[in-house]
């Protein structure tokens, strides 16, 4: 169905092709008109029809611009080596003519922005931010559970040709985030044997309607049934009723959930993607050893959970794409970048890349210590820079984006 939809695009014509065919009907509507004028005149004037036709032809062949297509061709191919030698490559000429009439630029930050090269920064458990290099805590209940959590609930793996290497420098198939977190724990808590020693039974992929992952795990040491999910911080915090501390586990009040959320912001802030976990232990008289999960009927449950902490991760700005948006300033295009990340972590490494420079709304939201949705509409019109949700731009009109 995909290939069909794609098969069956109507091919429309690029903006300078509109433009000569624009010009050559303006000019040969012109040059038609001064040839009939022109023969009138001449047949009135010397009685001939063949000097008037002469006339008429000659006017018309000498406005037509039979070498404009020609003359476009070659600056275009000009152009295009020009290019070719700044490493850009134009796979047809109307490409080139496209570059050059860009306003705006809408860019992916992953991998385009950024170096792609994932790495774990920071820890939060106990309610305590931690940096990956403090080697205080690793004793600490919530730490060890919490990279049990991040260890099991992993799909990333090491090639089986790099096992050899040291782990630095083993190369790992999965997505940059979970490569981050796997070479962390499997430096610190050896991920690998760990879920080796506690297979997985059940999945629930992670998917961008309800941004979390849950996996259920047969656990080796008290064979029982050992709920994990992870996902976006904030979404899968609803999911908990406790959090887990080195005291024990804690009701989670509106007091606790706003603390949970500002350190979720302040990693945040700090331009970091925050994956957060929580978990269930499943009562092995409800759920014995064979029980069979099943997905989409979902005969288990993912309320009522346990949240045990957040790992954070930096992916650093490309050294010259600071210096390559300000060119593309000078020359009067926009850039816009395009993530799936956090609000407030989009708008940290905007302003690292140098994609945004002015105040946004949630700028004004820090420094008032007020929610987003708390700022008047007429302040929030006022900031020329914005950061803007998929679901606010689902809801915007054309006038809306135009503002």
């Amino acid at each position: 169905k995909i290939a069909g939809l794609v098969t069956g695009l109507e091919k429309e014509e690029t903006p300078i092709a509109k433009e000569i065919t624009h010009f050559i009907k303006l000019i040969c509507g012109v040059a038609f008109v001064f040839g009939l004028i022109f023969f009138l005149m001449v047949f009135i004037i010397q009685k001939s029809w063949l000097s008037a036709l002469q006339y008429m032809l000659g006017i018309i062949l000498a406005n037509v611009p039979e070498g404009l297509i020609v003359t476009l061709t070659v600056c275009m191919t000009l152009s295009a080596n020009q290019l070719k030698k700044k490493n850009c490559l134009a796979k047809t000429l109307q490409a080139v003519e496209t570059l050059g009439s860009t306003s705006c630029i809408c860019s992916d930050k992953t991998g385009t922005l950024t170096e792609n090269q994932m790495n774990v920064s920071h820890l939060f458990c106990n309610f305590k931010i931690l940096d990956k290099g403090d080697h205080a805590h690793v004793a600490d209940p919530t730490y060890a559970t919490l990279c049990l959590a991040a260890s099991l609930n992993l799909k990333a793996v090491f090639s089986y040709e790099s096992l050899d290497q040291p782990i630095e420098k083993r190369k790992i198939m999965g997505d940059a985030s979970e490569s981050a977190i796997l070479r962390y724990m499997e430096i610190n808590r050896s991920a690998t044997q760990t879920r080796d020693e506690n297979p997985k039974e059940a999945e629930i992929p992670f998917s961008s309607a309800y941004k979390y992952q849950v996996t259920i795990h047969r656990m080796q040491s008290t064979q029982s049934y050992y709920l994990i999910m992870k996902g976006a911080p904030e979404i899968v915090l609803e999911y908990c009723t406790s959090v887990h501390t080195d005291e024990g586990d804690q009701p989670i009040t509106p007091q606790v959930k706003k603390e949970l959320k500002e350190n979720f912001i302040k990693l945040a802030n700090m331009g970091e993607r925050v994956i957060g976990y929580c978990d269930m232990k499943l009562p092995l008289t409800e759920y014995p050893i064979g029980y069979k999960f099943d997905t989409q009927q979902r005969n288990f449950p993912i309320e009522d959970l346990n949240f045990v902490g957040a790992i954070s991760m930096i992916d650093p700005p490309r050294h010259e794409i600071e210096k390559s948006i300000a060119l593309c300033r000078q020359a009067g295009i926009k850039v816009i970048m395009v993530t799936g990340d956090h609000p407030v972590t989009a708008l940290a490494i905007s302003r690292q890349c140098g994609t945004i420079t002015l105040p946004t709304a949630y700028d004004y939201a820090f420094e008032h210590h007020i929610e987003l949705s708390d700022v008047p509409p007429h302040i929030r019109n006022q900031f020329q820079a914005a950061v803007i949700t998929g679901d606010e731009l689902r809801k915007m009109s054309v006038n809306d984006l135009k503002a």
